[in-house]
């Protein structure tokens, strides 16, 4: 899977308290894919889910840093 994850909200019966946050939790999954995140989050392991990490300033310093990345990300 290319850059990929899964993030699952839960139904409020099945959270300890009976209560999902559901604004916080759509706030994490929106920092988690956003292009900065998707690239940090996957740094040395995987590429960025959202393409937008590859225009970074993040993936220029991973290319810099990580031997051998330019040639596994082409």
């Amino acid at each position: 899977v290319f850059g990929g994850s899964n993030i699952h909200i839960l139904k409020p019966e099945y959270v300890e308290g009976g209560k999902v946050d559901e604004p916080a939790a759509k706030a994490i999954i929106c920092m988690w894919t956003s292009p900065e995140w998707s690239l940090k989050m996957a740094y040395a392991g995987s590429n960025p889910g959202n393409l937008n990490g590859f225009k970074t300033k993040w993936m220029k310093e991973r290319l810099d840093n990580i031997k051998f990345l330019d040639v596994t990300t082409s």
